[in-house]
């Protein structure tokens, strides 16, 4: 499965990561875009899962904001 992450501020990582969490169902926000917990469910999930996942960071212009995310 693909996961097509807009990426181009923080923010919208963020906020697409959270989204993804929620319509997984593993979130109830939608999309605070200071709140890093549902991201934290996100990662947490992802680890668990025996599935394949690509995540693709769409107009990445900063690396930093993926650093501070997705590490």
């Amino acid at each position: 499965m693909a996961l097509w992450i807009l990426a181009e501020t923080q923010i919208k990582v963020t906020q697409a990561l959270a989204k993804f969490a929620f319509k997984l169902g593993i979130s109830k926000s939608e999309g605070m875009e200071d709140d890093y917990q549902p991201i934290q469910k996100l990662m947490d999930w992802l680890n668990a899962s025996e599935k394949s996942f690509l995540p693709i960071f769409d107009n990445v212009e900063d690396h930093d904001i993926l650093e501070q995310i997705w590490s």
